[in-house]
């Protein structure tokens, strides 16, 4: 524990909570740059083919969302 000032007590992690924190921190940052990426090459892509509809952020991310957890379901199956 960390000092406290007050009486007010101080809650600090771990290391290995810590580092965790941070792997976790980075791949959520991660995934969402690939979410904002995938958002901006399917609308470029949009322009030229009209027949493609044009995404939103919360679409795309919903869709990646869907096929990650579509490719993790088939390599659990596969694993079994």
């Amino acid at each position: 524990m960390a000092q406290a000032k007050a009486g007010m007590t101080v809650i600090t992690l771990t290391d290995i909570a810590r580092i965790r924190l941070d792997s976790l921190s980075f791949f959520v940052f991660a995934y969402l740059v690939i979410c904002w990426l995938v958002k901006l090459l399917w609308n470029h892509l949009a322009k030229t083919f009209t027949s493609m509809p044009r995404l939103d952020y919360r679409r795309v991310d919903g869709k990646l969302t869907a096929t990650t957890i579509k490719k993790a379901e088939k390599l659990l199956k596969a694993a079994v």
